[in-house]
């Protein structure tokens, strides 16, 4: 299977590339039923912290991939449905990392994550 994108090709990814690839996304490759699941999980975290309380500025990138990665670890330990909202955990995981994603691809929120090795 070819990928879409090479290494380099990603490394070097600019902002009229992330445009890009946000115009021709082949969408339909995208498991509708996830969406659907995982927008029940951003509305779990709307009824705790505000509907778009996400889009700040002062958003930590490490905080929701921490989060994220506590979601994955409880799945792992056999626990598929969050207790408290009874949505799937791996749906709250992808959901943090949408945040994440969206955060950097916008060049939005605090970029906190170790600057080590990066330059």
């Amino acid at each position: 299977m070819n990928e879409p994108f090479t290494q380099e090709e990603i490394e070097g990814a600019t902002k009229d590339t992330i445009e890009f690839m946000k115009r021709m996304a082949p969408i339909h490759l995208v498991p509708q039923d996830v969406v659907m699941i995982v927008a029940w999980a951003l509305k779990d975290g709307a009824n705790k912290y505000g509907e778009g309380a996400w889009k700040g500025d002062d958003t930590s990138w490490i905080k929701h991939t921490k989060k994220a990665q506590g979601h994955v670890k409880r799945w792992l330990r056999g626990k598929s449905i969050d207790e408290d909202s009874k949505v799937p955990a791996l749906a709250h995981a992808i959901a943090r990392l949408m945040i994440v994603l969206h955060h950097e691809i916008n060049d939005m929120g605090i970029d906190d994550r170790n600057k080590v090795g990066r330059e």
